[in-house]
């Protein structure tokens, strides 16, 4: 439920990404982060990445991951983070500087053509990327370039996004997902990517390991409930300005939204997330 790589189509620090780069949504992203960073974990396992790692975070956004990943590989190993963000950029390389994170190499670039060296990277980490790019089989393409025989990506992305909701269902809940879907596909983005992956890891030479669906359920009471409630606050307005909402949409669903958030029987359905691991032959 969020852009994390920018799409270079767009121009303009905000337009680089779908929700923009400001500071509400640079919190939102730090909550999501934690709520699926028990998921990303687990695939950072299966992908083998541990000490002395040289990892590649693809569409980093303000470098949740890349700081754990950094922590992650230690002194011997390395995390690049690429993003095409300047703002998400210097944040990152700030934050890397403050906690003296020496093995984290952090470049401003297009995601689909990255300054990297060909075969210098053992995993490639991609994130809520292949969803917001014009042209996802670029950057597949290029991260397939940059890996080392036998290294992997790792890919977390979205398939069926719009099954997201609130339970009990909610119509005007269902109208805001659906509106949100069609003014991402109008921008070229693809909130059903995973279902090609496959075929793009194939295309790029990559062979396709493992597939796993993830979703959550988070109630009112929960600290990350401030996840979504910050997404539906950042980008029913745009909506609105869009012409995917009406004005009257807007006041309805935020007016559920705040009714839900006292109802201790409610529960927002997460968007479903997939890990999905390439390998690169020996």
């Amino acid at each position: 439920m969020t852009a994390t790589a920018g799409t270079p189509t767009r121009s303009g620090e905000e337009r680089e990404y779908a929700l923009g780069t400001h500071d509400a949504e640079l919190a939102r992203l730090g909550w999501q982060h934690d709520l699926w960073a028990d998921v990303a974990r687990q695939l950072w396992d299966r992908a083998g990445i541990a000490s002395g790692c040289r990892v590649l975070d693809v569409g980093c956004g303000p470098g949740f991951a890349t700081l754990e990943l950094a922590e992650r590989v230690g002194r011997t190993g390395h995390v690049i983070g690429v993003d095409v963000s300047p703002r998400y950029a210097e944040y990152l390389q700030t934050t890397a500087a403050q906690r003296n994170c020496h093995n984290v190499t952090v470049m401003t670039a297009d995601v689909q053509s990255m300054p990297i060296p060909d075969a210098s990277i053992d995993v490639a980490y991609c994130r809520w990327v292949l969803c917001w790019v014009a042209n996802p089989a670029a950057v597949v393409r290029d991260i397939a370039r940059v890996l080392r025989p036998g290294g992997l990506l790792a890919v977390q992305d979205y398939f069926d996004w719009q099954r997201l909701t609130l339970a009990p269902r909610s119509e005007i809940m269902d109208r805001v997902a659906r509106a949100a879907n069609q003014s991402y596909i109008a921008a070229g983005s693809d909130c059903d990517v995973v279902q090609r992956l496959p075929g793009m890891l194939k295309a790029a030479g990559l062979q396709w390991e493992s597939i796993e669906p993830h979703a959550f359920a988070v109630r009112p009471a929960d600290p990350l409930w401030a996840w979504p409630t910050t997404f539906f606050a950042n980008y029913v307005p745009k909506l609105v300005e869009g012409g995917w909402l009406t004005e009257a949409d807007q006041l309805a669903f935020f007016a559920e939204w705040a009714a839900r958030s006292k109802d201790d029987c409610t529960f927002f359905c997460t968007p479903t997330v997939y890990s999905v691991i390439g390998r690169k032959p020996e």
